[in-house]
């Protein structure tokens, strides 16, 4: 029985795992690239409620968390096989990046959001209506005309054609000039893109080594959840600095994780 945030979860009782510190994780990794296998259990279930904590902070509103914390270990594993220790980085940092990234291709790949068979049927009706309407009046109709025609609702309409509409990728450009462009992920504040490549706990591990600006600008975008623009704002440069910045430092902490 699962309890989403409570004690129990896939039969293990989350109040019960144990935490390593960071010396015992230390010594078990050692022992596991030797080839010990009861130190790679231990360090799978030393390390569980860090899978844990990262499903807790998904939106999974339309997931199985149950299922997210299975596949959550498999990233888990995933990252203790990968991890070289001779990386100047905690092992949570790699980690999270590693479990994180295996929940996300698991709830794109199972295609969470789910369309029925009437909404996409609906919705091509009104398309085709559209097109036909466009030649034939040299405009294209409002979606009360829309409405109309099919015989139902402006809302119902208007759903179901959203609904069939591609995504709109984070990398879309917002604007761009010749010297500066925007994309649609630098208008959002961090919280909203963050799961997407790098978590508070590595932002937590590499602040210490940045300059001082660069500490500021991280702190405000991935602790405080500030957009390019607000820290543009409160340090004093444009959004186009803040944004070269930022892809610097997260360039620089992927060629550490070797991601």
């Amino acid at each position: 029985m699962l309890y989403y945030k409570k004690v129990e979860i896939t039969g293990i009782n989350s109040s019960d795992l144990p935490v390593l510190t960071d010396q015992e994780r230390e010594h078990l990794i050692l022992k596991m690239k030797n080839g010990d296998r009861k130190a790679k259990d231990a360090l799978v279930t030393g390390n569980l409620k860090l899978v844990l904590s990262i499903i807790q902070k998904i939106n999974i509103k339309n997931s199985d968390p149950d299922d997210l914390f299975q596949v959550g270990c498999v990233g888990l594993i995933k990252a203790l096989n990968n991890f070289n220790p001779e990386l100047n980085i905690q092992f949570s940092t790699y980690g999270v990046v590693m479990i994180l990234g295996e929940i996300k291709r698991y709830m794109r790949d199972n295609c969470i959001l789910k369309v029925s068979r009437s909404t996409k049927d609906m919705a091509y009706r009104a398309f085709a209506y559209k097109e036909s309407f466009y030649k034939d009046k040299g405009r294209e109709p409002a979606i009360e005309e829309i409405a109309d025609y099919l015989q139902t609702s402006t809302y119902i309409v208007s759903n179901a054609m959203e609904s069939v509409n591609p995504a709109m990728s984070l990398y879309d450009p917002a604007y761009s000039d010749e010297a500066d462009g925007m994309y649609l992920m630098d208008t959002l504040p961090a919280e909203t893109f963050e799961d997407m490549f790098i978590s508070k706990t590595i932002i937590q591990n590499v602040l210490h080594n940045l300059e001082k600006r660069d500490k500021i600008i991280m702190n405000l975008r991935f602790m405080q959840g500030k957009t390019q623009t607000q820290v543009a704002d409160i340090v004093g440069i444009s959004q186009a600095q803040v944004s070269r910045i930022e892809k610097n430092i997260i360039s620089s902490v992927k060629k550490q994780l070797e991601i």
